[in-house]
């Protein structure tokens, strides 16, 4: 494929990787923490949401920024506000914490729309299933380095200090991807417009064409089911499972590394023998009896029965977002990739901002994870039946070239 192929999937990879690490961070250091700060462990989710309810905003605004000053600068700049938020939320108290997830939702948004324009400017149109596969390990990537790195910074240094050793990540990556600017910004044009169409319009680029409207109501769901599996499966296994952090940790690691596997081996068989439709219905379908069977855990399970639902879990409900948007940039084309994926972004936000308040919600009512769990586990099916009704997703099976 060449060598702009291999910068552009280098390139995507960082910013995902990087992003979703530092997103991952604070949750995951949240057994430890919860304490200092005096709130009950279940409203990590609020943290979470309100860490992507910025990000669904910035996702929408990025793209004439991309245009103008190229993919790779906004992944620096992104970068730059991870870190903020890092040594803001390592100031220790409730309200500080609360304004890091601001500050790193702002870096957080337009990682997606980056790579959408990189990849669809610079990798070839036949292996687009796999390469926004390979483009999408990078968020189960980054959270699996969280679940084994935060865990032992949080030991080694108590929650505040790893915090502020993760700050240095960002600044270093933001410096590797100096030499790529050259090879992958080429497109960017200095008089472009911030904002044509509005703010929303990438929004209504997705939601007023019926080929892609659906794919993204399923992504709203099936990412806000996959970041209630993020980030409530420390929590859970510690307080409910009763499982130590470090263990709990590596089961994250686990759900999250099972997860890259499974995405690139799906994005593979998208492009070669199964259509994409059925690939996604089967996602929903089964990442719904994942859910079941993490709901069904309890003191007392075998560590490696927690850790073989946990592999399971991430292995169905982590394989969607690529083969979603690979099918999002090639029904709209190179020239509008960075804005659909902008609005499928939002979507996808949108579920993640709803779906770990409303877990949050569930356990409230019931006073325990297992309702929250199933909540989720159902909406997965419906998002999986979704797929199967939207006129955009492609039936056909593709030929193995």
């Amino acid at each position: 494929m060449g060598n702009p192929a291999f910068f552009a999937i280098l390139a995507t990879l960082i910013a995902q990787v990087i992003t979703s690490l530092i997103a991952y961070g604070v949750p995951v250091a949240a057994p430890e923490a919860v304490g200092d700060l005096g709130v009950d462990p279940a409203n990590v989710g609020l943290y979470t949401s309100l860490l992507y309810g910025v990000a669904t905003a910035t996702a929408l605004t990025c793209p004439g920024l991309i245009a103008r000053y190229g993919a790779i600068r906004v992944a620096q700049v992104c970068f730059l506000f991870c870190t903020a938020g890092l040594l803001i939320g390592a100031g220790g108290l409730l309200s500080l914490v609360v304004l890091s997830a601001v500050v790193i939702g702002i870096g957080y948004g337009p990682p997606g729309p980056v790579a959408a324009h990189i990849l669809a400017n610079h990798t070839p149109p036949r292996h687009a299933n796999l390469l926004f596969s390979i483009k999408q390990t990078g968020v189960p990537g980054g959270a699996a380095l969280a679940g084994i790195l935060v865990p032992v910074l949080v030991l080694a240094l108590g929650w505040r200090g790893a915090l502020v050793a993760m700050a240095a990540i960002p600044i270093v990556f933001g410096l590797v991807l100096i030499p790529m600017r050259a090879r992958l910004d080429g497109e960017r044009q200095a008089d472009a417009p911030l904002f044509r169409g509005g703010v929303a319009e990438p929004l209504f680029l997705v939601l007023r064409d019926p080929a892609i409207r659906w794919l993204c109501v399923a992504g709203l769901i099936f990412a806000g089911v996959q970041l209630c599996f993020g980030t409530f499966l420390v929590v859970f296994l510690v307080e409910v499972v009763r499982i130590d952090l470090i263990a709990a940790g590596v089961a994250l690691s686990l759900f999250q590394v099972s997860g890259v596997v499974s995405r690139v081996a799906l994005g593979w068989v998208a492009d070669r023998f199964v259509a994409p439709r059925y690939l996604l219905a089967g996602v929903g379908v089964g990442t719904g009896g994942a859910a079941f069977l993490v709901a069904a855990m309890g003191p007392g399970w075998p560590i490696a029965s927690i850790f073989a639902v946990t592999i399971l879990a991430g292995i169905v409900s982590a394989a969607w977002s690529g083969i979603a948007f690979a099918e999002t940039a090639r029904i709209a084309g190179p020239k509008k990739a960075a804005s659909a994926a902008g609005g499928m972004t939002f979507m996808m936000y949108g579920g993640v901002v709803f779906g770990p308040s409303g877990f949050t919600g569930l356990v409230a009512l019931t006073g325990g994870f297992d309702a929250g769990f199933a909540g989720a586990a159902i909406a997965s099916i419906l998002g999986g039946l979704l797929i199967l009704a939207s006129p955009g997703v492609a039936r056909r099976k593709p030929s193995p070239a």
